[in-house]
């Protein structure tokens, strides 16, 4: 069963897949603003866990950190931060700690194909040491995410990989 709304900006779903159920959206083609879109998807999720008795919501927040980026963290309990090595992530990543301290929210931040700029890599993570922020992991670059992403599986079902590593290493250690 899917169910569709509309918003001014786009149209959003609720869905399953085998026994996970999904909320998602769809920008309409020249719709800058999400924002409005993203609180509907956001509002939705959280109605039907409520209907469905679910613990938590996962949330894959709009990447940035402009109206949809806040959007996605208005009423949760906890942000991952996921920032890439290069000089617009490092100030994208003070520009979101900034909001996310402003919001009062507890966060931790994850360095994303971490291995494709290690001077870059270095700064993330001195900043991190630096202001006291809770470093979860490091993911290397890893072409199997881009197969996991075409195959609509989870990277972490591929035995070779070595971000599905990483990623269970990170999560044993917590």
């Amino acid at each position: 069963m899917s169910l569709l709304w509309f918003n001014f900006s786009g149209r959003y779903f609720f869905t399953w897949s085998g026994d996970k159920s999904i909320v998602y959206a769809r920008l309409s083609p020249g719709e800058e603003d999400s924002g409005g879109l993203v609180a509907e998807v956001h509002k939705l999720a959280f109605e039907k866990a409520e209907e469905l008795k679910r613990d938590y919501v996962i949330i894959d927040g709009a990447p940035g950190i402009g109206c949809s980026a806040t959007s996605s963290i208005v009423g949760v309990n906890y942000v991952v931060v996921v920032t890439e090595p290069t000089m617009s992530g490092l100030h994208d990543l003070k520009r979101i700690v900034e909001t996310l301290k402003c919001l009062k929210r507890e966060f931790g931040i994850v360095i994303n194909k971490y291995d494709i700029n290690s001077v870059v890599s270095r700064e993330i993570e001195d900043y991190c040491l630096n202001e006291g922020l809770d470093l979860l992991g490091k993911i290397p670059f890893d072409e199997t995410v881009v197969k996991a992403s075409m195959e609509c599986k989870s990277v972490i079902t591929y035995e070779s990989s070595p971000a599905a590593e990483s990623i269970k290493k990170h999560s044993e250690d917590s």
